[in-house]
């Protein structure tokens, strides 16, 4: 689970690549123009294979990150990367803005996040 950072609400620590939970000094804004913002997704056993199949376009980030976490296949993860506008997000990143309570979209019940 992500851990809130102190003294800034917004703002929540990913967890490490390794999924473990542990926070890491990268931190990534939860903001709502974030979530309705436009996006697209590479997903991929790994990096390369991730931008060899090309982005999925997504009108928003919930939308893509509700795709990536409930619908794809969780090895796809390994590699994901999920661009918004000039930002680009990582496994951990795109995990810790699923998990966020500030995420509009309601989640599956029993879906496992610790991918």
């Amino acid at each position: 689970m992500p851990a809130l950072c102190p003294n800034q609400p917004n703002r929540v620590r990913s967890a490490n690549r390794f999924g473990n939970g542990e926070a890491t000094s990268q931190e990534t804004d939860m903001t709502n123009q974030d979530y309705l913002a436009a996006a697209e997704l590479y997903l991929g056993s790994d990096r390369q294979s991730a931008a060899a199949h090309g982005p999925r376009a997504f009108r928003s980030v919930a939308k893509a990150l509700r795709f990536a976490i409930e619908e794809a296949a969780p090895v796809s993860l390994r590699g994901a990367r999920l661009t918004i506008g000039d930002k680009t997000l990582a496994r951990a990143d795109i995990l810790a803005m699923y998990n966020s309570r500030r995420s509009p979209l309601a989640r599956k019940n029993g879906v496992s996040t610790k991918r």
